[in-house]
């Protein structure tokens, strides 16, 4: 099978540029380069030019493995333990046993497997230029990926159901990079109504409590985003609550205090998520803490009850007022004594 064809849609992530023949592998090779790329294969080869500057070599990235037939019934589209990066692996098998994926599976998975194919045979930038020039989106896409708090921050906002224009403009990436990430690493789009899913097999907070905290935090983010949108975790990522910028220095000093309040209150929202009960005596330090907070909380009804509730003594004065005559109003708001002073002045003239 020779290279996909250089005119492809852009759209797609190829360039219309083709790839060097020797990269490929030798089955997919055209049969004038079958055997060094120097001639026919019934023609001696010609002899090669003096070599110029060598090439800077560059460690070769790890081949894809083969998958067993067991590995390969769980990454069908329908399959309840699917990963989710399923098209990525199926790629990855694919290339390794160097045989194309059906039609069937998507342009998506063709980009993958065809970048998983030549990958492993780059020898130098040079290689790695051309493989770029070639698949710009699948190369922006495993480069997100070798970024660990970049690629926890899409998937929580992946989770979190952002926008994808929004989520480029606060990443800035493109928008086919996202598209593709989603599709090749993050596969949740048909089942975000699954919460039990979500929660086993994407989130999977309680599971593995060694892990490291950087990996931690991307499970709290994805279980904030999930659950609370994307607001939340603006603030959870960014540390810091999103407000108009002090112009003072009271305002200042007001910032502060509601940033150190905030991230008070966010860290041990997250201390808590993060606290594992295997010992009585987290289990007591969790009692203390909860009967703390129901006291605060007594405390805080106990005010508002000996404060009572604001009633209006007089109900529908308002309306009342406003269908009286404007005369009648005035002589309401009158005082009384200028009254008592009219009703004496009357009197006297009256004798």
């Amino acid at each position: 099978m020779p290279p996909p064809p250089p005119n492809t849609d852009p759209a797609l992530g190829l360039m219309p540029k083709p790839a060097p023949v020797y990269l490929l592998p030798e089955k997919f090779r055209p049969r004038r380069f079958a055997s060094d790329g120097n001639g026919k294969v019934d023609k001696p080869p010609k002899p090669k030019r003096r070599p110029g500057r060598p090439r800077r070599e560059v460690p070769r990235a790890d081949a894809p493995s083969a998958l067993s037939p067991e590995e390969l019934w769980d990454l069908r589209p329908d399959d309840p333990w699917r990963p989710v990066d399923w098209r990525w692996r199926l790629a990855g098998h694919y290339a390794a046993v160097e045989e194309p994926p059906p039609q069937a599976c998507g342009d998506d998975l063709l980009l993958a497997w065809f970048y998983q194919l030549i990958h492993p045979r780059c020898q130098s930038d040079r290689d790695r230029g051309w493989l770029r020039i070639w698949l710009p989106y699948v190369h922006e896409v495993v480069r997100i990926r070798e970024h660990r708090p970049t690629t926890l921050e899409i998937e929580a906002r992946l989770l979190a159901q952002e926008p994808i224009p929004d989520i480029v403009r606060k990443l800035k990436c493109s928008a086919q990079s996202i598209t593709l990430f989603q599709s090749l690493y993050f596969d949740i789009g048909d089942r975000l109504e699954a919460p039990g899913w979500i929660a086993h097999r994407v989130i999977r907070l309680q599971d593995d409590p060694g892990t490291e905290p950087l990996e931690q935090l991307g499970k709290l983010w994805k279980m904030y985003g999930y659950w609370a949108g994307p607001l939340v975790l603006d603030e959870l990522i960014y540390d810091i609550t999103q407000g108009p910028k002090p112009t003072s220095a009271d305002a200042v000093k007001r910032f502060f205090n509601e940033s150190a309040t905030a991230a008070i209150r966010r860290k041990a929202c997250l201390a808590l998520q993060l606290l594992r009960i295997d010992k009585p005596s987290v289990a007591r330090r969790l009692m203390r803490a909860a009967q703390h907070l129901m006291e605060m909380d007594e405390r805080e009804r106990r005010r508002q009850h000996q404060a009572g509730p604001v009633i209006d003594p007089l109900p529908g004065v308002r309306a009342t007022l406003a269908e009286l005559p404007a005369g009648y109003l005035e002589l309401l708001r009158r005082d009384p004594r200028a009254k008592q002073a009219d009703a004496t002045g009357n009197a006297a003239k009256d004798l």
